[in-house]
């Protein structure tokens, strides 16, 4: 396990299966889990946050393995500013990889109260919007194909292209 902070998360599990990498800190907590492709807990998840069908269907059928989603990564109020999220969150990339995950998904939840713009922040991580949710958009982390075929879904039922969202 490495740890920063306090945050463990685990270098070695098992081939396959579900794997909780859920963790809760002093200064925050993490919710995220890797499975495989076979395993529902990603559907259910993304149907839980109101993907459509087509966007599910596209992922069902790309050539991956495994699937990481990360639930939520939240630094406490008082202990912002000290590069605790970072660094939650390059461990946990890490840990995503070394897990064998070839597709990360988050919904970045825009009516959380921060000083800065979430979808930049997890941009800077490699997460790239795949959808035009203003509310919680669905960010990801996978091929350049892959991430191409779940934009052409338009997944999230709005009208507008997500180019037009996005100017």
């Amino acid at each position: 396990m490495i740890r920063t902070g306090g945050a463990a998360f685990p270098r070695s599990l098992p081939a396959s299966g579900f794997h909780d990498c859920s963790e809760r800190t002093s200064f925050g907590s993490v919710d995220a889990f890797v499975c495989d492709l076979m395993d529902d807990s990603w559907e259910d998840y993304l149907d839980m946050m109101g993907a459509r069908t087509a966007m599910i269907e596209a992922l069902r059928d790309a050539p991956v393995q495994r699937v990481a989603v990360l639930r939520g990564l939240e630094v406490n109020p008082d202990d912002r500013g000290e590069g605790h999220g970072k660094r939650m969150m390059a461990d946990l990339l890490d840990s995503f990889d070394d897990l064998g995950a070839n597709i990360t998904f988050l919904f970045a939840d825009m009516e959380e109260c921060n000083d800065f713009d979430l979808t930049e922040w997890y941009a800077g991580y490699g997460f790239e919007r795949v959808d035009n949710d203003q509310a919680a958009p669905c960010m990801m982390i996978a091929s350049p194909q892959i991430i191409a075929e779940v934009r052409e879904t338009n997944t999230f039922g709005n009208s507008n292209t997500l180019e037009t969202c996005l100017i």
